[in-house]
């Protein structure tokens, strides 16, 4: 008991865990502790220890080299780093020795390898995987960041990497081992309960937290991540006692001293290694309820020499478990094989809810920039998310089959690859080297290129009333991805009528205005039936020489229908306002005459009166001069001082139209803004512009825009976990921590948290909404006030790994929109216009031939692919064909069950009623990755206190499904054109 006590006292003096990525040479998240006196702890009556060595390696999908580099073994100035021949050398060493173990986790990387095997390698490969000696955790096609990414996108890449294990090996992965993200996320927690995991390793949280978990025997609990559900989708969590690499002097790869147990040979040093190795292990266990101890062997990109790894490590264990006074049963093991030993005690686990950001792993060093690092990127991923979506909607509802099917899937694997590449917590983190953005950035071009391909073919296809695919290579669409910089080829060059297609991915009918960039004021609108649609056109703000053209278009749910630009209707454009108001029927927007700064929103609807004062302003990146050094950078938010953009009066331009109102307001040099109200828009929509900012000053700066209210929050605020439930925020609290004392050394960075979707203010009955087009920072920092991040410029690098500046000189234009509205409509609103954001519409152009009459005969300009919409509590988040022909199908009710009276109810769905054109042949329901079947997985029981979810499971029956709120459902179905 004293030698415990006296564990538990080396720990606490042991202060802050100090984590850091690995690069080379591994480091560790705590200084060295001297090794316990081994005559004392062989003396006392200890328990026997179970010692699972866990041989790993954590690969990055891309950081400081791209994931080629990464995959090749190139570019070793960067980073000695070869996957191929990691994954080789530790295929031969498993070959060679049954008693050995290994895991390995990015499906990216392996799938790269395992193409180019012979066929006898897969065949080896297939064994050690059916005995248990090579065994995938994790499984996803990379580890995901748990911030920055979309639920969506997380479904999506595990789907794809779990799909590849259970067609090639029939196995599927029961642990989710995320050790290096940089915080984590409670959606993480209860997708992958709901992916059939039993266990959740990790290794980030908090310093103080973790110190206090380690002293109190809770770095191992059940998390309860969805309160929705209860105990159903509760997972039993491990918080790594260190970090995720070898113990400190062990690291043979990389030149630590070998184990040397021959007589003959002068150096013998085995029992002075055995002795410390013992020690570090008596430490661990300290913190543990039961007698099992799991160490990490292994680090970023290592057992490229595993025979070196293998030999030393047999070597270390062949001796201790030869000399029981050491009281160590040292064993090759798999997270999955500890969690057996650990279920199998009696023990009642504390349980855990919310989540743990922010991450601090030091007084100043609270991880909470990344929520915001490269936002361009983070931009772009969420773009391609969407229109993969799309994508997959649109291929598996034209029921591909034959050579089209072969060759469409081919043709998006790109798509696939780089989306889920994308997902990596270091590439949509934005934590990799620049040169490593451009990679990502380039892949998720390839990745659109070939969805839009696919769009054009079968868009083409369903016009013309066809069901083949020209497959020739020819676009019969073009496409704008440059919407958002006020450039489009075919809209701006258009002689002949210009023929605009439509998709909507939405299950039901979108609303929404779309503005095109045109350079006459010349031009008409006419929808599918030939209906003049009215439409306005204003002075282009990128470009004196162009125009915008705005008209309200209406799409079918999960369809598609067309528009028709053609030069006619002349007509002037509204002129600039010296009104200091703007509105719409829903809106009216004030601004203040001494500053041209928006100064109170009423909501005409409701009679809704806010005060509001918004401020555009930055913090000073601190350099890392002050006494403990630590500067802001790529993962680090570290403010020093916080400045206004503009003290004084802004240029405030206000032009009035009818369908389109809208301020133009020029901030400083590099920042502009454009607020715009749309006709019947229950939304005001926020357009930021920030160019490369002005650095000449010599002060990186971490552009926020704030937004100051009367409310009464409670010093409260809202914010999205991944894109599903809202979690409660607190300003300098965080109420679900154990209850100890802590620090609020960085009060600024303290209070940020990941926005992934959309944040709130509430008053009473009143929401203030914030919905984002891609992910970032926010925090509110007191009482009715809230700010999120936009951009990022930084001179010094954080000296967390990446060794670079985040230093972008790239323009930013980005869109938030904001609402305020009685609770019970905002809360509609708000995640109606999430669901949007994440499932954009899909604008696709080509030139008419003739007049429009000629064209459009014998095609189908207009057609939904449901019998009746869904409500808008139910999303399609995925139909997707596999290689085989079969297809994933997914529902989410996305609403939590508290949220909205009517809309947090759990829906009714007759599957076989839902589709037009597609028949459901067989349904069979599966986990959430769709590998096994739902009634044949039988998770790992962990006792802890135990609560019910809101609503009870109810099977699928026949074709008739009830889903829960906030539920997602996947099926594996097969499917024929009716």
């Amino acid at each position: 008991m004293k030698v415990q006590l006296l564990l538990l006292g080396l720990l606490a003096l042991t202060g802050a865990h100090k984590s850091a990525k690995h690069v080379g040479q591994p480091k560790q998240f705590a200084p060295s502790i001297e090794n316990l006196d081994m005559n004392t702890i062989l003396n006392e009556e200890l328990p026997a220890i179970n010692v699972h060595v866990v041989a790993h390696t954590h690969d990055d999908v891309g950081w400081l080299k791209t994931v080629d580099q990464y995959y090749m073994g190139s570019r070793q100035n960067i980073q000695d780093a070869g996957v191929q021949y990691i994954i080789d050398g530790v295929v031969e060493a498993l070959m060679q020795d049954p008693a050995k173990r290994f895991v390995y986790v990015e499906i990216a990387f392996f799938t790269r390898w395992y193409r180019e095997q012979s066929q006898q390698t897969q065949n080896n490969v297939k064994q050690l995987v059916a005995e248990g000696r090579l065994e995938f955790i994790n499984g996803g096609w990379c580890m995901n960041d748990e911030a920055t990414t979309h639920y969506s996108a997380v479904i999506d890449q595990m789907t794809l990497g779990h799909q590849f294990l259970f067609e090639e090996f029939g196995v599927r992965p029961t642990v989710g081992w995320h050790v290096d993200p940089f915080g984590h996320s409670a959606s993480q927690a209860s997708l992958f309960a709901q992916m059939g995991f039993d266990a959740f390793f990790f290794g980030r949280i908090d310093f103080q937290e973790h110190d206090f978990r380690n002293r109190t025997s809770e770095l191992e609990f059940v998390w309860r991540g969805s309160e929705n559900f209860g105990s159903e989708t509760e997972i039993w969590t491990h918080v790594l006692y260190t970090d995720y690499c070898y113990f400190h002097g062990f690291n043979w790869e990389n030149g630590d001293e070998p184990i040397q147990d021959d007589d003959r040979l002068y150096d013998v040093n085995v029992k002075d290694r055995a002795n410390q190795f013992a020690s570090m292990v008596r430490q661990r266990a300290a913190s543990n309820k039961h007698n099992n101890v799991l160490v990490p062997f292994g680090c970023d990109f290592q057992f490229e020499k595993a025979p070196i790894n293998f030999k030393n490590m047999d070597k270390l264990m062949n001796y201790i478990n030869g000399h029981p006074e050491y009281k160590l049963n040292m064993i090759y093991s798999t997270p999955s094989v500890y969690i057996k030993y650990i279920n199998s005690n009696d023990i009642t686990w504390n349980v855990k809810t919310s989540d743990f950001f922010p991450y601090a792993d030091g007084p100043h060093a609270f991880w909470t920039g990344y929520f915001t690092s490269r936002a361009n990127l983070k931009g772009y991923e969420k773009s391609v998310n969407s229109l993969s979506h799309a994508v997959d909607k649109l291929t598996s509802t034209f029921v591909l089959s034959g050579n089209d099917l072969t060759t469409t899937l081919d043709t998006l694997e790109p798509l696939d690859d780089g989306y889920g590449i994308a997902q990596h917590h270091d590439a949509v983190a934005g934590t990799e080297k620049q040169h490593v953005a451009f990679d990502y950035a380039k892949r998720l071009a390839v990745g659109e290129t070939a969805g839009e391909m696919i769009i054009s073919q079968i868009l083409d296809a369903v016009l013309n009333n066809r069901t083949d695919l020209d497959v020739s290579g020819e676009n019969k669409f073009g496409f704008c991805r440059l919407l958002n910089e006020s450039t489009c080829t075919h809209t701006e060059q258009f002689n002949s009528p210009l023929a605009v297609v439509i998709y909507n991915s939405l299950t039901y009918r979108s609303s929404s205005y779309v503005t095109l960039p045109v350079t006459s004021t010349n031009v008409a609108v006419t929808d599918a039936s030939g209906k003049k649609v009215e439409s306005e056109i204003q002075r282009n703000q990128d470009d004196s020489n162009k125009y915008d053209l705005t008209f309200l278009v209406t799409v079918p749910a999960l369809g598609h229908t067309t528009y028709f630009l053609s030069k006619g209707g002349v007509r002037g454009t509204p002129g600039d306002s010296r009104d200091d108001t703007m509105e719409t029927d829903y809106y009216r927007l004030t601004f203040s005459s001494s500053t041209g700064k928006l100064v109170s929103i009423l909501n005409k609807k409701e009679n809704l009166q806010l005060d509001i004062a918004q401020e555009y302003m930055w913090y000073n990146s601190s350099k890392g001069d002050k006494q403990d050094g630590q500067a802001s950078g790529a993962y680090i938010f570290r403010p020093d001082g916080l400045y206004s953009v503009n003290d004084g009066k802004i240029d405030t331009s206000i032009t009035k139209g009818k369908l389109r109102s809208e301020a133009r307001q020029v901030w400083n040099p590099w920042l502009s803004q454009v607020i715009r109200i749309f006709d019947g828009d229950s939304n005001i929509q926020i357009e930021t512009t920030v160019t490369p900012i002005n650095i000449t000053d010599n002060l990186g700066k971490e552009v926020i825009v704030r937004y100051t209210t009367g409310m009464k929050t409670d010093s409260m605020w809202y914010s999205d976990s991944q894109g599903l439930e809202f979690i409660p925020r607190t300003i300098n609290q965080r109420p679900f921590w154990p209850s100890f004392p802590f620090n609020i050394t960085e009060p600024e960075a303290f209070n940020y948290v990941p926005m992934n979707e959309a944040a709130y203010l509430r008053d009473g009955n009143n929401r203030l909404s914030f919905i984002t087009d891609r992910s970032r920072g926010c925090a509110s920092q007191s009482d009715g006030q809230f700010e999120m991040m936009l951009q990022r410029r930084i001179l010094n690098d954080d000296g967390r790994g990446v060794g670079e500046p985040l230093n972008e000189t790239i323009t930013l234009r980005t869109q938030h929109l904001i609402s305020y509205q009685s609770n019970d409509i905002g809360s509609l609103n708000q995640r109606v216009i999430g669901a949007t954001q994440s499932n954009r519409l899909v604008l696709a152009y080509q030139s008419v031939d003739g007049s429009v009459e000629t064209w459009s005969k014998g095609k189908i300009l207009s057609k939904s692919g449901l019998l009746k919409d869904l409500p808008q509590n139910i999303q399609l988040t995925n139909l997707k064909t596999l290689s085989d022909g079969r297809v994933i199908l997914r529902f989410h009710h996305i609403f939590s069950f508290d949220e909205h009276p009517d809309y947090s109810k759990p829906v009714a769905l007759d599957l076989s009623t839902v589709f037009a054109d597609i028949k459901l042949n067989s349904i069979t329901e599966v986990i959430l990755t769709a590998t096994d079947e739902t009634a044949s997985v039988k998770r790992m029981q962990w006792k802890s206190d135990k609560t019910d979810p809101k609503y009870q499971y109810v099977p699928l029956k026949g074709t008739r499904l009830l889903l829960r709120p906030m539920e997602i459902r996947t099926f594996i179905v097969t499917v024929s054109r009716k």
